[in-house]
């Protein structure tokens, strides 16, 4: 039987929201439950071209026959489903599909994977840095996912980054978490629309430019708070 009715909704996590400490961060609805899973047909894909300067690619849920990607279901309230869209960019990154997972304890779920919107998507895989790849494996140890999928992950290859452009990312980060819990009308939603549509700017070098300017402030404000933070 597929579960599944209007008081509440599941999400097929498979990339950084399989790490606990990660969905805390983004949304301040806790699921109602969690359980891991597999969705048939389905396979891990970094081929969405994320922030030049940060983060190489983002991970996206691609449809592949004979394949199987592991994951975490989450039943989420309406509110708790829409805010965990929001998260991730709402529809300008993901489509939201609904599938049906089996569930590792025998249930099969009906829920909603995320799958990269075909107008970001590129035909190639690009290997992401490494502390985003270290969320997922982390997360999926921590998910009680196949030991054997598991397994595959550590095998995937990351992308080395400068120390530099390492510490430019944690500060774009510290400062995307804070605004995600206090900014209102969709600012950052469209703030980071803007970073990624640099990405697809022509020259890209030109692209490349503007998107440091633009970072500018959110990694001003990433240092700011951590100088608060060691302050107080």
């Amino acid at each position: 039987m597929t579960e599944g009715t209007p008081e509440y909704a599941w999400s097929f996590a498979f990339g950084s929201n399989l790490h606990p400490d990660r969905r805390g961060a983004r949304t301040d609805h806790a699921p109602l439950e969690v359980t891991p899973g597999r969705l048939a047909g389905w396979r891990l894909a970094f081929n969405m071209p994320a922030l030049h300067l940060i983060e190489p690619s983002m991970a996206s849920a691609q449809p592949a026959p004979g394949q199987t990607l592991h994951g975490l279901l989450l039943r989420l309230t309406p509110e708790g489903f829409a805010s965990l869209l929001r998260s991730e960019g709402g529809d300008r990154f993901y489509e939201a599909v609904a599938v049906d997972v089996d569930a590792y304890d025998g249930r099969r779920v009906r829920a909603y994977v995320l799958r990269g919107h075909p107008r970001l998507c590129v035909d190639r895989e690009i290997p992401p840095s490494r502390r985003y790849m270290q969320l997922i494996r982390e997360g999926a140890r921590r998910s009680g996912l196949d030991p054997d999928y598991c397994a595959w992950l550590e095998s995937l290859p990351h992308a080395e980054r400068s120390p530099l452009a390492a510490e430019i990312g944690r500060l774009y980060w510290e400062s995307v978490l804070f605004l995600r819990k206090t900014s209102r009308g969709g600012a950052l939603e469209r703030y980071v629309d803007l970073l990624h549509r640099c990405e697809y700017t022509d020259p890209p070098a030109l692209g490349h430019v503007a998107q440091a300017a633009l970072l500018a402030p959110a990694i001003a404000l990433g240092a700011a708070l951590r100088l608060r933070r060691r302050l107080t």
